[in-house]
């Protein structure tokens, strides 16, 4: 069984070789748009499933800086030859190429609201956490009407990257932090823009997976409402397992009720035992993982990107407890 064979069996919750294993990192130095490194990256560390990320294009491009609410009702969708979009397409195509069978090649999709946030972060070079909140509570309607249009542009992009040979798609759902909004207001304002996304990967990409993003909650430890998602239909999900309040990848298959699989189990921070733990130590965890999840329907990864410097060899430590897991209990 290949990389690609075992990832879309594992993700709609079919028997595999092995459980496959996946990890989310950011490269700093965008030298060929980024490919180079993935491609090395994901070589070196054997992951089955490699993101081909957004780094260099968090932010919206814009020759006039999106400063003022008024500059945001001025922005229109980009073309699919605009620079923004092409470049993306240029990368995800080139990975997938590279790396033929050596990986599944995921792109990532993101929220207009995570889009809205990461710019205004970049433009003022200010938190974007609390600024995106500012812009929200100050000029609610207005922002309604910019999210519509950034998730047009967001639509262009993923159809696009839909062509690319690209295996599917990551749906990164964020701001449904408990201290962002009330359960309410994101089941009215922010959920359905989650639910077209969803939509719109399931009829464009063969196969997907949704993560629930847990960078907001860095500061609170505190995990999101993970019940406004509870009944969301998809292959895959992966939530924070580390955080306060939350449940481990056994409880949350019986939770996610309708998702086909689960992903994650490792804490992505510097204190966890990934980056800590010696080979024994990331090895018995692993094998531990397995055995409490179940070995279908699973794929190892973390609640979100991994730290910067995390040696590849621990994540060759996790995939060598995987093979050997697999070969104990045939």
């Amino acid at each position: 069984m290949n990389k690609k064979d075992r990832v879309y069996r594992a993700l709609r919750g079919e028997p595999v070789d092995r459980v496959p294993v996946t990890f989310c990192t950011h490269f700093a130095n965008s030298e060929d748009n980024t490919v180079k490194e993935t491609v090395k990256w994901t070589k070196d560390s054997g992951v089955d499933l490699t993101d081909v990320g957004c780094d260099g294009f968090y932010a919206l491009w814009s020759e006039k800086p999106l400063k003022t609410i008024e500059d945001w009702l001025a922005f229109r969708p980009y073309r699919r030859d605009d620079p923004f979009i092409a470049l993306q397409v240029d990368r995800a195509k080139r990975i997938s190429e590279a790396l033929q069978d050596d990986a599944s090649v995921f792109c990532s999709a993101f929220t207009p609201m995570s889009n809205f946030k990461h710019t205004l972060g970049e433009v003022f070079n200010e938190n974007q956490e609390t600024l995106v909140m500012e812009f929200w509570n100050e000029h609610r309607k207005d922002v309604l009407q910019v999210l519509k249009v950034l998730e047009e542009t967001n639509f262009i992009l993923l159809e696009a990257l839909s062509e690319t040979g690209a295996d599917g798609v990551g749906i990164s759902l964020q701001q449904a932090e408990r201290w962002r909004f009330s359960r309410e207001d994101y089941q009215e304002y922010m959920l359905p823009f989650d639910q077209r996304l969803l939509d719109f990967a399931i009829e464009h990409f063969r196969s997907h997976y949704v993560h629930l993003c847990s960078w907001g909650t860095e500061n609170t430890n505190e995990s999101i409402y993970l019940d406004l998602y509870q009944d969301l239909k998809t292959d895959t999900i992966n939530w924070g397992v580390h955080q306060r309040n939350s449940m481990s990848m056994h409880d949350g298959r019986a939770f996610f009720k309708n998702a086909k699989a689960v992903m994650g189990g490792f804490d992505r921070s510097r204190e966890g035992v990934l980056y800590k733990g010696s080979r024994e130590d990331i090895k018995r965890f692993t094998k531990d993982l397995i055995r409490e999840t179940g070995d279908q329907g699973f794929i190892l990864s973390a609640d979100c990107s991994i730290a910067p410097g995390l040696p590849t060899e621990h994540i060759q430590w996790v995939v060598e407890a995987a093979e050997e897991y697999a070969a104990e209990n045939r």
